[in-house]
């Protein structure tokens, strides 16, 4: 149970790594 709440913290860590530079890039292009 604790294992896999650490994989779904880490998961969601990762992606929000990995969103959010695009996130970041999208809003400096729309201004």
């Amino acid at each position: 149970m604790l294992k896999k709440l650490g994989l779904v913290t880490l998961g969601v860590s990762a992606g929000l790594v990995a969103v959010a530079p695009i996130a970041s890039a999208h809003e400096s292009d729309h201004s």
